[in-house]
Order: structure tokens, then C-alpha cells, then sequence
């Protein structure tokens, strides 16, 4: 005849059972995992392009400031600039090209390419232009679109204000 063993817990008599997880268990709690690991990849890669929208924004309003810090300094650049001209932000796809002069010239040696943060946003507008000296332009809003949809605005006041 078998013996069995007997073993008590918690003041309880128990035939034969051992403690531990279940397989059923195991798989369990490795699913719940898995889902909530997959949520904060999910929310932490939209953190990410959320940051990379805003870096992306911080760069176009540092270079509309440094063109029309120039234009207000009267910044003269290159060999065939004299008297000062107005300077100006052209956008391309990939990148902003600071350049001087009534308008945007491709071939303009003294134009300054400044690449794009990132190249998953897309950036709206064309050129804009500040007056020598007193640094007007005409007023226009930019805006900057990340992969999720999410729009965020340049203000560019009709006094040069950048906001």
C-alpha cells in the first residue's frame, strides 16, 4: 500500500499538494506583462515625438531670430553684399537656409544651411523676410506637423515678433 505524505499548512491538513505557480499561473501574470510593457513603449515613443516636434520647433524659432537679429543689425555677409540687406529663412524639406538679400538664392555663397532636427515632421511655409534695420515682415503663422497629427504654430508678427 502507498503512502502518502501529509502536510500541514496554516493549521490545515493537505494530501500530497506542494506550493508554487501553476503554469496556467505563470503564463498568466507573463501576459499581463506584456500588454502593460506594450502600452508604455506605445506612450513612451509618443513622448519621444512629442519632444522631437518641440526640438524641432525651438530650432526654426532660433533661426527666424538670428535672421532678423541680423536684419535689424544691418549684417552685411559675403563679398558682394555693401549697405546692409534684408535677410530672410527659406524652408526647405530637410533643412532652413538663413539667406540675405530680397530673395532666396540657391547659389548665394554666403547662404547658412541649418539641417532639420528630424526629418519625421513637415514644416509649412515658404520664406520669410525681415527688413534691414527695422526687421518688419509680413505677418504669417508656420506650422510644424509631427507623424501623430499633433500641429504646432509659428507666429511671426508683422513687427518681426516671433512667437
Amino acid at each position: 500500500m502507498a503512502s502518502h505524505r501529509i502536510s500541514t499548512h496554516n493549521g490545515s491538513a493537505r494530501l500530497g499538494v506542494r506550493g508554487g505557480f501553476t503554469l496556467c499561473e505563470a503564463l498568466i501574470v507573463l501576459g499581463i506583462l506584456a500588454v502593460v510593457g506594450t502600452l508604455a513603449l506605445g506612450m513612451s515613443f509618443d513622448e519621444y515625438r512629442g519632444d522631437m516636434t518641440r526640438a524641432e520647433r525651438a530650432t526654426l524659432v532660433a533661426v527666424l531670430q538670428r535672421a532678423r537679429s541680423q536684419a535689424m543689425s544691418n549684417v552685411c555677409r559675403g563679398d558682394a553684399c555693401t549697405g546692409g540687406q534684408s535677410h530672410g529663412v527659406h524652408m526647405d524639406p530637410d533643412t532652413y537656409v538663413l539667406f540675405q538679400g530680397r530673395y532666396f538664392d540657391p547659389g548665394d555663397p554666403a547662404n547658412e544651411t541649418i539641417p532639420h532636427v528630424t526629418k519625421s515632421v513637415a514644416v509649412s511655409g515658404g520664406d520669410v523676410l525681415f527688413s534691414p534695420l527695422s526687421a518688419t515682415t509680413t505677418p504669417e503663422v508656420i506650422l510644424i506637423t509631427a507623424p501623430t497629427g499633433r500641429t504646432l504654430p509659428v507666429t511671426i508678427g508683422s513687427e518681426g515678433q516671433i512667437f
